[in-house]
Order: structure tokens, then sequence, then C-alpha cells
């Protein structure tokens, strides 16, 4: 009751009611001011408090906010968006089923893995295509050599057009070797060209492979220190954030158990306003000074010094109350011990790098001075070395052109004079056999192919002798014209063309198909025109001029 005395000595002192000249109702008055004075102020504060506690409560609500998006770019961080993969795996329904909640890394190593099957797949695919290509080459030469056993076992054939078909034959066949012998060496040449590439780019894509190795393993290395520094952080705010609400909370049961204490008081004020009023017979009480101790004064004097020094510390530390400012300084502490002990390893790390540093400066002086005689005659030798090698290297390209030239140069002869060889084998010489062909009823007698002749010289010594007994057989004949000769020629060019009656229908599918070569040997429409006007010209020489030729 004291406290809510309105006559007492404090709150005379405050209100200042002491004049003697008031009646009962102008202290009635007063009262009345000052009770809707304090109902006034009670209201304001009670809205303030409002206001506050809303505000409050909504940047409680944003900071909850920011920390679910702060914890949810954090997850994407560490562990990959997974939102993000779902969307690239969106046109892809099967491996967004399968892969949707891996970790990205995961399923980048599996979407390799399957792109490396299907690889291996294509490859085993292909190889096999190329067996069943080759098979399909031999099985149709095969079938060639049956179809002209079957051409040729008719008895009503002539002899001269069973030559011509022969001869057609083993042209083409000359030719299918040929090529075949083009494509396999033009194989064998892009073979040995990406041999010689991987030779070249093997120990670059190994040093490039390990450096990437050791790049990726540093990142991983980076990325998991930045996570833990990361979580640490995360750590910290988050009990920061449980200490700050729990300031909070105590703060506002504070604040409420005041205004509920508050309103207990107008309460009671209110209840026991009659029994304040002082009536005309009461003392009427005046200031009363009570003087101070020295111990009071000192005492007020340190704890307003001490409130002062509580207040500079809270607001250089940030924080709610006085009570927070010991943990503070306690966190504080923690990390000044944690990048002490950082800065002593780094000082350690540093002097060791200089002691090395200075170390690896007095070797390379010692070198340097103990190895002058002999420096300037390994940087000569070297220099002779390398001129020597550079040498040796140009003499061996160039033995390797001129080697490919020459090789390129016989095989062309070889090929000019097998194709002679194969257009003088209609010629009847002495000392060589005829060539045996299967009768009506040796259909199922094999004939052994002929032999090609590899031998350059057998070969020219068996063209000399046909085309020697040629040149004799041609000039013991009468001269003939130019237009003689001429109709000689399209004469022979039409039989050979003529097309061959049979009475079983040959495949039109070609031995080469799918085979797409370039050969460079096939003469072309002008190459013929010449050699033909060359043929016209030799069977319209004089008698005497043939018969020296044949006499060498």
């Amino acid at each position: 009751m004291n406290k809510l005395n309105m006559l007492s000595a404090r709150k005379v002192k405050l209100h200042g009611m002491t004049s003697a000249k008031w009646t009962t109702k102008d202290k009635i008055t007063q009262y009345k001011g000052l009770i809707n004075l304090y109902l006034r102020d009670s209201a304001i504060l009670k809205t303030d408090t409002n206001v506050t506690k809303r505000r409050q409560a909504k940047e409680l609500k944003q900071l909850q906010k920011q920390i679910e998006t702060n914890r949810g770019v954090l997850d994407n961080a560490v562990r990959g968006d997974k939102q993000q993969l779902r969307n690239t795996l969106a046109e892809h329904r099967e491996m967004q089923l399968a892969y949707q909640n891996h970790q990205p890394r995961k399923v980048i190593d599996a979407i390799h893995q399957i792109n490396f099957n299907k690889r291996k797949e294509l490859d085993k695919l292909e190889f096999r295509m190329k067996q069943k290509s080759d098979k399909l080459i031999d099985l149709k030469l095969e079938l060639a050599v049956l179809e002209d056993r079957l051409k040729y076992v008719n008895p009503n054939d002539f002899p001269i057009e069973k030559q011509s078909a022969i001869v057609t034959g083993k042209v083409q066949d000359a030719i299918l070797k040929k090529e075949a012998a083009l494509a396999i060496r033009q194989t064998f040449i892009q073979i040995i060209d990406i041999m010689k590439k991987d030779a070249l780019y093997f120990d670059a894509i190994l040093a490039t492979m390990k450096g990437d190795a050791e790049a990726q393993g540093a990142c991983m290395i980076n990325a998991t220190k930045l996570g833990q520094l990361a979580t640490e952080y995360l750590d910290d705010r988050r009990n920061e954030y449980k200490t700050l609400e729990k300031a909070v909370k105590r703060d506002m049961l504070a604040r409420k158990q005041d205004l509920m204490t508050m309103q207990k008081k107008i309460t009671n004020f209110a209840t026991n306003i009659k029994q304040l009023l002082r009536r005309d017979s009461d003392l009427n009480l005046g200031l009363i000074t009570i003087e101070r101790s020295d111990s009071e004064i000192e005492l007020r004097e340190s704890f307003a010094k001490i409130v002062e020094t509580l207040n500079a510390l809270k607001n250089s530390t940030l924080v709610s109350n006085f009570d927070q400012i010991y943990p503070c300084f306690q966190t504080q502490l923690d990390h000044f011990e944690r990048l002490t002990a950082q800065a002593v390893k780094c000082e350690e790390n540093r002097d060791i790098l200089l002691k090395k540093a200075n170390h690896a400066e007095v070797m390379r002086d010692v070198m340097n001075n103990s190895m002058v005689d002999t420096t300037f005659q390994y940087k000569s030798e070297k220099k002779e070395l390398l001129a020597q090698t550079d040498i040796q290297k140009e003499r061996r390209r160039h033995a390797l052109e001129v080697l490919k030239n020459k090789s390129d140069l016989l095989a062309k002869v070889r090929i000019s004079l097998r194709q002679l060889q194969q257009m003088v084998k209609i010629f009847k010489m002495d000392g060589i056999p005829p060539e045996v062909y299967p009768g009506a009823g040796d259909e199922d007698a094999i004939v052994k192919p002929e032999e090609d002749e590899i031998d350059g010289i057998q070969i020219v010594h068996y063209l000399r002798r046909c085309l020697t007994r040629l040149m004799i057989q041609v000039a013991l004949r009468q001269p003939i014209g130019y237009e003689e000769g001429l109709k000689n020629f399209e004469n022979m060019i039409t039989e050979r063309s003529r097309i061959i009656p049979l009475d079983v229908k040959v495949s039109d599918e070609s031995l080469l198909e799918g085979m797409a070569l370039e050969i460079s040997t096939v003469p072309t429409r002008e190459e013929i025109k010449r050699i033909s006007g060359e043929i016209v010209d030799i069977n319209t020489k004089t008698e005497e001029y043939m018969a020296s030729h044949g006499k060498l």
C-alpha cells in the first residue's frame, strides 16, 4: 500500500500537492487528472508493446525464411542441385526415373558407362559387319567361278568364244586382285598413320590425364575444405540464432510479467483510490530530506560506472542484454586462439619454405661454380649431336621417299608386264602346253587355277618370245593400210566386247558392292585413244622396218 499511497512523502515530492488552499474537490480533480494521465501512458505503452511484438515476430519469420533459403542453397552446393538434374533428364523419362534421386556425379559416371558399353557394342557390330562383308566377297568370287564352270560346260560353244571368255574372266580376276590389293594397301597405310599419331600423342595424353587427375584431386580437397568451413559457419550462425531466439523469448516473458504486474497495480490503485484520499483532519506531510551516507554515495557511483561500462560493452558486442556479453567474449577468445594457432603454423611453414629456397640457391651456386669447365663442353657436344640428329632425320626422310618412289615404280612396271602377259596369252607358242578346260561330262572335276607369275624377269622373257613371234608373223604378211588397220582394230574391239549368250542367268550384282575405290592405273578415254593410234601405226609399218625389228 505504501507504493500506491499518493500522499506519502515520495509521491508528494513527485506530484507536488502541498498547497493548504486546496479543497477536497480540488484534490479529487487533481487525482482524477493523474489517473487519466496514468491510464493514457499505460495505453500508449501497451500499444507500443504490441507494435514491437508484431515487428519482432515479422522479423523472426523473415529470418526463418532466409535460413531455409540459405540451407537449400548450401545443400545444393554440397550435394548437387537435384531439381536441375530432374529438369535436365526431363526429355529422357527412363533415365529420369532411374537417376532423379542420385548424386549428379554418380549420374554422370553412369551415363559415361552406358556410352562406353554402347560404343563397345557398336565396335563389335562393325567388326562382325566387316567379317560378313569379307565372307560375302569370298562367296561372290566362288559364285563367279561356279558360273564360269556352268558357262563353259555347253559343248556347242565355239573354241574362240571359250578362249575369249577365259581371257575375259582372267582379266577380271586380275583386276579384282589388283583392286583388292590396292584396298588392302590403303587400309594398312591408314592403320600405320593412325598408329604413328597414337605413338606421338600417347605420352602427351598420359601427361594430360595425370595433370587432370591431380587437378581434380586438388579441387575435391579444396571443395571439402570449403564445405567444412561452410558447415562450421552454419553451425555458428545456428547457435547464435538459437541464443538470440532464447533472449527474445526471455525478454518477451519479462515484459509480459511486467505488464501483468502493472495491470495488477492499476487495478489495486483503482480499488483503493478512496482510501488514498486525505481528509481535512489528516496531517499535511511536508518534504522530508534524508541525508545520504558516504558509503551509499560511493556505492551509487560505482554502480553507475559499472552500468556505463556494461552498456559500452553491450553496444560494442552488439548483444541485447548484459547476460550475453560473457558468452560473446568467450567465443571471441576461442576464435583468437584458433587464429593464433593458424598464424603460428603458417609462420613455421614459411620458415621451412625459406630454408628450402636458401638451400636451393646455395646448391645452384655450388653446381654453377663446380661445373664451369664441363658445362661449355656439354653444351657444344649437345649442339653437335642435335645437328647430326637433324641431318640423319633428313637423310632418313629422303631415303624413305626414294624407296617409296621406287616401290611405286616397280609396282606399276610389274602391273603393266602382267597386263601385257594376259594380252599375249592367246598366242600359241611352242613348248607351252595348251590350257585344259572341263568337258561336258566333267562337271564335278576341279580345275586347278593357274598360278600368277610374280617374277618380272620371267615375264619379260615370256613377252620377248611372244612379241618376237608376233613381229615375225606381221612382217611376213602384206603391208596393211591405215584404213584396213583401223577396221581390224575396230573388229577386234567389237569381238572382245561382244556379250556372250548364256543359258544360265548371270547375277548382276557387283563383286565389289559397297566398296568405293579410286584406281589411278585404270586408263582414261584419252589414253585409250592414244594407245589405239599407236597400235594402228604399228600395223601400218613397212615390211622392211618390221623385218628389221623382227630380227632384233
